[in-house]
């Protein structure tokens, strides 16, 4: 098995959060692109999950180790100064079967539990817990 490094997984995800903020740009962008279109190419980037484009999904055990300010640079927030919350765009770049912690202190499984994709601010209601100082 590969390890992958903590910069490489922050490479990774830039990669992601790059690759649909700029499909939803040009969704935007070209005014010959139908919603209908713009609509499906996101979807066909935002469901990408591990395919051919960008091959692999990442653990609670990476997210966990990036930095802070790597943290928040890919739109993670800090819920009550124990819980990363994660941004909407990320969940389907998570591997299945990791556990998730809600606000409500609720553990869940990625691929096994229903998830509630409501999200605040760009973020869901679940995340994983912060390190304790």
């Amino acid at each position: 098995m590969t390890t992958i490094t903590t910069h490489s997984t922050y490479t990774y995800l830039s990669r992601v959060l790059n690759a649909i903020a700029n499909t939803a740009a040009m969704g935007a962008a070209y005014p010959t692109w139908t919603d209908e279109y713009c609509r499906k190419e996101v979807e066909r980037v935002w469901l990408d999950n591990g395919s051919a484009n960008f091959g692999r999904k990442v653990t609670i055990a990476e997210l966990y180790e990036l930095t802070t300010p790597s943290k928040k640079i890919l739109g993670l927030g800090m819920w009550d100064d124990d819980l990363w919350l994660i941004p909407l765009w990320m969940f389907n770049y998570i591997a299945d079967g990791e556990t998730l912690v809600g606000i409500d202190g609720e553990q869940v499984v990625k691929g096994v539990t229903d998830i509630d994709f409501d999200n605040r601010f760009g973020m869901m209601a679940y995340g994983f817990e912060a390190p304790t100082q």
